[in-house]
């Protein structure tokens, strides 16, 4: 399930990729698959928004994706309760070596 932040940076994307298209999308829904049903003019389409790393990538899958999500922790606010997972917390240490 998507989280209301993560659901709120999709939107974000997706109106940006619209008005970069010089497109007038109107986002009817939110939902998981697709993220959006889109209606321009009569053209009605599901929009699925991906985020892509680049670069190298070991058996845990994207070392610059584990590197954002380092970061992404540590700016959290002090008072929020969320902790990184013990995956999260080896993936920081062993980047940082």
């Amino acid at each position: 399930m998507t989280r209301p932040t993560q659901k709120r940076r999709e939107r974000f994307f997706v109106e940006q990729a619209g008005k970069l298209l010089g497109k007038a999308w109107i986002l009817e829904e939110e939902r998981e698959h697709p993220d959006f049903i889109v209606t321009e003019g009569e053209q009605r389409f599901g929009l699925e928004v991906c985020e892509i790393f680049t670069g190298p990538q070991d058996r845990a899958g994207s070392v610059m994706k584990r590197m954002e999500s380092s970061v992404r922790w540590q700016l959290k606010p002090s008072g929020a309760n969320t902790r990184p997972s013990r995956q999260q917390r080896s993936a920081f240490k062993s980047s940082a070596d």
